[in-house]
């Protein structure tokens, strides 16, 4: 690739903040409760995110058949989102400047609508879980720092699945997943 020019930046974390397994507690090989697992990915430097390319330039040969427009689409929400990096990131912008001061006394009520509406571009890569810790440490207050937090959650819940994929349709602490009442029910 240099010999083309090229340069190459390889990242084990791409959709988290953290890659899975590199925050590891002294006694085993991942965290099963969030807040000790979030004492120690504070701790952790967070890599600076790399500039975007000037251009990327499709090779020879590639080509594709042309994106109907949004309009020629039948069955949308009328309250669906445009998707793509270029209003992701006006999405981010504008929360950053409105949105982002009440998030810590707001976002978990969820008649309020105060959550950030990003879940779905740091899902899909249109945003970088990276970029959005610096621009809200960058912003901060007690609603940046809640969201970092947020974000760190998912790092947890990546960390959780990679190191017992069964996770996604068991519970993954050791009690198990029986049905219990009464007392039994209680004690938990």
């Amino acid at each position: 690739l240099s010999a083309r020019g090229c340069r190459l930046h390889v990242h084990d974390a791409v959709t988290t903040v953290l890659a899975p397994g590199s925050v590891t507690p002294a006694s085993s090989d991942h965290f099963a409760v969030f807040t000790p697992y979030f004492r120690r990915w504070s701790e952790r430097a967070v890599r600076e995110p790399l500039a975007a390319p000037r251009g990327v330039r499709v090779p020879d040969g590639v080509g594709s058949e042309p994106l109907p427009a949004r309009g020629d689409l039948t069955g949308l929400s009328p309250g669906l989102g445009t998707g793509g990096e270029r209003d992701a990131r006006k999405r981010l912008t504008a929360w950053l400047r409105g949105g982002i001061g009440g998030y810590a006394d707001h976002h978990d009520d969820l008649a309020g609508d105060a959550t950030s509406r990003l879940s779905p571009d740091l899902h899909l890569g249109a945003l970088s879980p990276v970029e959005l810790v610096h621009r809200a440490r960058r912003a901060g207050g007690p609603g940046a720092e809640a969201f970092v937090r947020q974000l760190a959650w998912r790092d947890f819940h990546h960390q959780v699945l990679a190191a017992r994929p069964h996770a996604s349709a068991a519970d993954y602490r050791t009690r198990h997943d029986r049905w219990r009442t009464g007392a039994a029910a209680e004690a938990d």
